[in-house]
């Protein structure tokens, strides 16, 4: 429970997410009574074991450890995923049902792994604003038009959230589509010309509270946003 020093054996660490850290990806993740991937947490001070589901469209799942104490079988809605703990060995292979939240839209069918799909057709090149460090866009921003470009994106680093990233991609994803990338950073991709012009907003949930990072304004509750094992993020393009 809360406060409890307890040190699990083992618990399922993997990530259903293509684009995020490969040495633990597998696209069976996010299954139910998941059997998979596996670390040994007796070493540590890791308490719990976790599962976090996310329900923002992308169907990520994600499995891991965490010292945090939030007692076992407890759960937490972030408002675009849903957490639950346990601190008992290779506990943590479910998806989560056992949390009821009403403002939920949590489904309990089996994710599945993004994958790119066709891009529609189009007889125009797709125009993307091009440009490093540029937390807003104006006049003078420069635009990169290509025939490979398939969408538009706007990526931020977790650790930076003034430094802003936006060009073009050769990958397709649909419009507002956003990842967690294996280097730190955040993508959201759209698909229409000069579409990654919006303002960039890093979103931080934090036990049902949240902060709020703005590319255009100073850090709040750093300290409390800073770990990403324990605290659920979202970029939005405002």
């Amino acid at each position: 429970g809360l406060g409890q020093d307890v040190r699990i054996g083992s618990y399922y660490s993997c990530n259903n997410n293509p684009l995020a850290d490969h040495a633990i990806y597998d696209p069976d993740c996010g299954q139910d009574n998941y059997n998979g991937k596996t670390e040994d947490g007796s070493q540590g001070p890791m308490s719990s074991a976790y599962t976090q589901v996310y329900y923002d469209g992308s169907n990520h799942v994600r499995r891991g450890h965490t010292d945090y104490h939030p007692g076992n079988e407890s759960c937490y809605d972030y408002g675009i995923a849903i957490s639950c703990y346990c601190n008992t060995d290779l506990c943590n292979n479910n998806i989560c049902q056992h949390c009821q939240f009403p403002n939920s839209t949590m489904s309990t069918n089996t994710p599945q792994p993004p994958t790119s799909n066709q891009p529609p057709t189009s007889e125009t090149d797709l125009r993307c604003y091009s440009c490093v460090d540029c937390g807003v866009v104006d006049d003078d921003t420069t635009v990169a038009t290509s025939k490979e470009f398939l969408t538009c994106f706007t990526a931020i680093e977790l650790g930076n959230p003034h430094f802003v990233i936006r060009g073009g991609s050769r990958d397709y994803y649909e419009d507002g589509v956003c990842f967690y990338e294996d280097d730190h950073s955040f993508v959201c991709y759209c698909s229409s010309s000069r579409c990654n012009s919006g303002a960039v907003r890093l979103m931080c949930y934090w036990q049902n509270q949240s902060c709020i990072w703005k590319s255009d304004d100073v850090i709040k509750d750093y300290d409390i946003c800073a770990t990403q094992d324990r605290f659920i993020y979202k970029l939005e393009i405002v």
